[in-house]
């Protein structure tokens, strides 16, 4: 046998021990997986049987729904209170809050499906899903009226739960909270949707590809944060905003990176009931500065319950004919942070696909305001050049191979 062969015999043989133990390692991880210790509930939990939900359908599949209670019980003079967490999230992230809020009113604090405490494995990680999922705890409670205060993510589910049960929502407060769509990462949902739907097989992948004994079953950035991401619609928010009538109280922090300042700007003006509170805070304020929203949200909760608070029916007429004017592009904010990071990925990868195509559509969006000179410029440079050192690595490495192969040994 020649060295050559030799050579080649080696490193194939060095694929194949490598394969194996991938694959050993990987079915050692499942069974590990397998033998973990069933989650121990705590004992300050409570849990209700909801049924599971697929869009607006409820099927006859029996989940667990945990969650929290606070305050000083029934109040027939003020309604409970219902604190809706962001993704990824659980009923805990409110514990700051939920202290102050406590001594004047009942706090229902739930791990919405696919967090915290309650069912993991559900059909539908919407935030539309979730509301349904919110509306049947009421149910179970025999709650007829709540207060509902959403915070990022599920400021959503607040919007979508009001809209499924306008009459049962005593009022609104949008904490950080998500809302219009042209404000969300990238602007446009299918955009978005495609980057979510890449962050989730990834994290697919890694949770599933990677023998990994377990040890990111529980990150907090995991497979149920990306599905409630991919699942969730947020287009159908704007028309609900336009829809609703009662309270609203707008929390928002001026330095918020993951949901702009803009968003709270725009959801002000299509609520003309609606009060905004912005705070020098960024998207944490709930965990960084809990007790500066406390005067706020005491304020609002007790003109609403003293019938003080001001419903679309009683705002002033300037607000109303401000909501009633179309949206204006301008007012889209520039992206930065997280969506900053992701759109420059997304322009390199673009450029491996077309360059001349990408490069236009960067100049567009510099041009609308969406990113910034630099970045685009920066994002087109790398991923060009990037793509040019790949191609010509390919040629290098494959080239003489890949010819002496079908189908190009055939062409050649």
């Amino acid at each position: 046998m020649s060295v050559a062969r030799e050579l080649l015999f080696l490193r194939k043989a060095w694929i194949w021990e490598a394969v194996g133990i991938y694959v050993l390692l990987l079915l050692f991880s499942y069974w590990i997986r397998t033998q973990k210790k069933p989650v121990t509930f705590p004992p300050d939990a409570e849990f209700a049987e909801v049924k599971a939900v697929a869009g607006d359908k409820l099927l006859e599949l029996p989940l667990h729904l945990s969650y929290r209670e606070y305050g000083p019980g029934k109040n027939p003079l003020r309604p409970p209170v219902v604190l809706l967490h962001g993704s990824p999230g659980q009923s805990l992230d409110f514990t700051l809050l939920a202290g102050p809020l406590s001594d004047n009113y009942r706090l229902i604090v739930p791990d919405l499906p696919g967090f915290g405490h309650s069912s993991r494995k559900i059909p539908d990680y919407s935030i539309r899903a979730h509301a349904h999922y919110v509306l049947q705890l009421l149910d179970k409670l025999k709650l007829d009226r709540v207060h509902v205060i959403g915070f990022s993510m599920g400021g959503g589910v607040a919007l979508n739960l009001a809209d499924l049960a306008p009459s049962r929502v005593a009022s609104l407060t949008m904490l950080s909270a998500v809302g219009v769509q042209e404000m969300e990462l990238l602007g446009d949902y299918r955009l978005n949707h495609l980057l979510h739907g890449i962050q989730l097989v990834g994290l697919r992948l890694l949770y599933d590809a990677v023998p990994h004994m377990g040890a990111l079953d529980d990150l907090t950035i995991g497979v149920p944060y990306a599905r409630n991401f991919y699942d969730s619609d947020q287009r159908p928010l704007r028309g609900i905003l336009t829809r609703y009538q009662g309270p609203m109280l707008i929390l928002h922090g001026r330095n918020d990176i993951l949901v702009p300042v803009q968003a709270a700007l725009e959801h002000w003006r299509l609520v003309p009931q609606s009060t905004l509170h912005l705070l020098d805070e960024n998207h944490f304020a709930l965990f960084r500065n809990a007790k500066a929203l406390v005067p706020a949200l005491g304020q609002f909760l007790d003109e609403v319950d003293t019938g003080r608070a001001v419903t679309r029916v009683t705002a002033e007429p300037h607000r109303i004919a401000l909501a009633a004017q179309p949206f204006d592009p301008k007012t889209v904010p520039r992206a930065m942070g997280v969506a900053a990071i992701i759109l420059a990925l997304t322009i390199g990868l673009a450029t491996l696909v077309s360059e001349d195509l990408t490069c236009v559509g960067v100049g567009v969006m510099v041009a609308a305001g969406r990113i910034s000179f630099l970045l685009g410029t920066s994002a087109c440079f790398v991923g060009i050049f990037l793509g040019d050192v790949l191609l010509f690595a390919a040629g290098r490495f494959l080239g003489r191979p890949a010819v002496k192969r079908a189908p190009l040994k055939w062409l050649i």
